[in-house]
């Protein structure tokens, strides 16, 4: 990955008036992907979606850490099971 395709954390800590801790441990929970190059922590440009999700999440609703995996694999099953439900409505919709 080109790293003008990158975006220093500590940059995105101070945009988003963030802490250091709550990125590191969203990538410790698997919820965020960064990368190190060098000593450097960078986030894939198309990954601040994700973080502004859980952001959102952890700041805006007040959910914590620990409960943020839980919310992570229930929206898991919830796409799944919107996925499934589109392939079965559109096999239904083949014998109608």
């Amino acid at each position: 990955m080109e790293i003008s395709n990158l975006i220093l954390v500590r940059q995105v800590c101070e945009i988003h008036e963030v802490e250091w801790r709550f990125i590191e441990s969203l990538t410790e929970k698997g919820l965020l992907k960064i990368q190190i190059i060098e000593t450097e922590w960078y986030i894939p440009i198309d990954e601040l979606t994700v973080l502004e999700k859980w952001m959102r999440l952890h700041y805006d609703l007040e959910i914590g850490m620990e409960s943020l995996d839980i919310v992570a694999d229930l929206l898991d099953k919830i796409d799944h099971l919107q996925k499934e439900s589109r392939t079965l409505r559109t096999r239904l919709n083949l014998y109608e």
